[in-house]
């Protein structure tokens, strides 16, 4: 089970460009949530897709793996035309059926269930693995965001102050130092 990062990175920094909700709070109207990001990787993961199409696959198997073989059907014709010709003529027709004994159908069930159980499994693990990697990418992008936006409030703090002291120096309340 191998998921390359660099699709899922680039897929939640697009999903979550324009994000400032917090995890807690809810997401505002035309923004993703932590949690719609992961519902959506989930929704367009090519692996989990292919996850989803292998467990399609061994249920397939599961339904063929108790079924009898399917009968053989043989015919031949000869004839001497090409050689004496005198008229010797021969065909045959045979049907066999292959028999499975000694319970290798049972068997074959039993594995076929096995891969299903696998499959599955497979496949939920592959989910979990995504939506924790897509939760973190979204955690990371969210605290990136809100580090923004704090340094962005500094900033215009120290822009007011500046003013302010702009204003006061030009009243003659303070010394430039």
């Amino acid at each position: 089970m191998s998921c390359s990062r660099a699709p899922l990175v680039a897929a939640t920094l697009s999903l979550l460009t324009s994000i400032t909700a917090a995890r807690a709070q809810p997401a505002a109207p035309g923004r993703l949530g932590v949690r719609e990001v992961a519902a959506e990787v989930l929704r367009v993961h090519h692996a989990l897709r292919a996850a989803r199409e292998d467990i399609a696959a061994a249920r397939a198997e599961r339904r063929q793996a108790g079924l009898w073989p399917n009968p053989e059907a043989e015919a031949a014709w000869s004839d001497d035309l090409w050689f004496a010709a005198e008229g010797e003529r021969s065909g045959s027709l045979g049907l066999s059926q292959p028999i499975p004994v000694a319970g290798r159908l049972a068997r074959a069930r039993e594995v076929a269930r096995a891969d299903v159980a696998i499959s599955q499994r497979n496949s939920a693990a592959l989910a979990l693995q995504l939506v924790a990697d897509a939760e973190r990418e979204a955690v990371s992008v969210l605290a990136l965001d809100r580090a923004i936006g704090a340094r962005e409030e500094a900033l215009e703090a120290t822009r007011g102050l500046a003013q302010i002291s702009a204003r006061r120096f030009q009243a003659a309340e303070t010394s430039e130092a």
